[in-house]
């Protein structure tokens, strides 16, 4: 081996500044980022709370209770909430649970609902589209 010293300069720094063998750089890791809005909305979606239903307490996700609601409000008449649920069934990438169960009729009627109100609803003219 060679009777010269250690230089030290760029790419070359001082031997105890060096990391030891087997040691990280950044022990701790990268910090975890904020969580978003969405996060946040999902969190709070899966929160169980207490609700009284007939005058039995039960507990449920806050998502069953907004579900629950939108399909209060659509049996009610609520056209807006009506359409809605249909959208949102429509989308589904699976068909409904086993526990609903519907007829080919109460399909076929759903999806005729689905595309009168669909029709009904005022289409958007593109930019620079002339009719």
């Amino acid at each position: 081996m060679t009777d010269k010293p250690y230089e030290v300069g760029y790419g070359k720094p001082p031997v105890g500044s060096q990391f030891k063998a087997g040691q990280s750089g950044n022990p701790k890791g990268r910090p975890k980022a904020a969580p978003t809005f969405i996060d946040t909305l999902i969190k709070e979606a899966g929160k169980q709370i207490t609700v009284t239903q007939g005058g039995n307490a039960t507990k449920m996700s806050q998502l069953q209770v907004m579900a629950k609601a939108l399909y209060a409000k659509a049996m009610k008449g609520d056209i807006q909430s009506a359409k809605l649920i249909l959208q949102l069934l429509a989308a589904a990438p699976e068909p409904p649970p086993a526990e609903i169960e519907l007829s080919a009729a109460d399909l076929a009627m759903f999806k005729k609902i689905l595309a009168k109100e669909t029709k009904a609803a005022p289409q958007k003219k593109e930019p620079g589209h002339d009719a």
